[in-house]
């Protein structure tokens, strides 16, 4: 069986103070480079199951520019795993997805409408749900947590989270008792549960989910050159403007952990569809070319 290498756990960086508090950007981006961040978090409890032996296949569906369609087709290309996906959403032609898709020779096929293909009847098939929005995906984020410092969880810190599903979130606040966590999303249709110690915080930009902007590219590059970290531009890269945008709600903790949801690959799709930024911003555009260089070798 072949495989791949995760790199657990994932570092705690800690960068300068802002605005008096102490920052930490947990580094969930450096544990793969295609199956970084929440992406390999949500899949761990799925391959688990898979490695039981119950199963034939996995079945799943997603975009035609999801991280995690990406992901899970580079999982079970990696691991032998037969799968097939049901992609939805508009494409002009190709993108570096589907090229990928081609080249592990995944089986997949575009469906109409993002509804269709729900849960399978089919014991042999294993289905995971869209973005791996699952029971099994609370495995992997509950190692995350515990490869946090163990005094993290308390009252006067701070964790930042990037949404999708929800389903990190979710597990976050299963998982903690004290912590407070601020959230956002660019999906308009996510559904805003509230808890307590939750805050969401609205996108500081109205964009469409993949959407372009220069003051987001402006972040996300001044953000690199401050710490050498590469954010994505539709969740990491959001959050960071919104909470920068917002500083009343965590400039009194004592703590402030910023969770690196991974989804870098993302970037391939971003400049195939916005050209103009390698013009524009020929910094971060290296960076990231060079980043899309490293998922090519795979």
């Amino acid at each position: 069986m072949t495989g791949f290498q995760i790199q657990l756990p994932s570092p705690l960086q800690e960068i300068n103070d802002v605005s008096g508090c102490k920052l930490s950007i947990k580094r969930d981006d450096l544990l793969h480079p295609i199956i970084s961040g929440n992406k390999w978090r949500k899949a761990e409890g799925y391959i688990t199951i898979w490695k039981q032996g119950r199963h034939k296949r996995i079945h799943t569906k997603g975009s035609v520019h999801s991280n995690y369609v990406h992901a899970i087709a580079f999982i079970c290309t990696k691991l032998n795993i037969p799968l097939h996906l049901d992609l939805y959403g508009y494409l002009k032609d190709s993108n570096p997805l589907l090229d990928d898709l081609r080249k592990w020779r995944i089986s997949h096929s575009i469906i109409q409408r993002r509804t269709q293909s729900e849960e399978l009847a089919d014991h042999q098939v294993l289905y995971i749900p869209e973005g791996a929005d699952g029971p099994p995906a609370e495995l992997g984020m509950v190692n995350m947590l515990r490869e946090l410092p163990p005094d993290f969880d308390a009252c006067g810190n701070v964790m930042a989270i990037a949404c999708g599903t929800g389903r990190t979130l979710r597990s976050v606040i299963q998982n903690t008792q004290h912590i407070r966590i601020l959230a956002c999303s660019p999906v308009r249709q996510l559904n805003r549960f509230e808890h307590p110690r939750l805050c969401w915080i609205d996108p500081h930009f109205s964009l469409p989910f993949a959407g372009y902007h220069k003051e987001l590219i402006t972040a996300v590059d001044q953000f690199y050159f401050n710490y050498k970290i590469l954010l994505d531009p539709i969740y990491t890269g959001r959050l960071w403007c919104s909470i920068m945008h917002n500083p009343s709600l965590w400039m009194d903790c004592d703590r402030f952990i910023f969770l690196h949801s991974g989804g870098l690959q993302g970037w391939r799709s971003y400049l195939h569809r916005y050209p103009a930024l390698e013009s524009e911003f020929s910094n971060i555009a290296d960076i990231i070319l060079q980043h899309a260089a490293l998922l090519a070798v795979e």
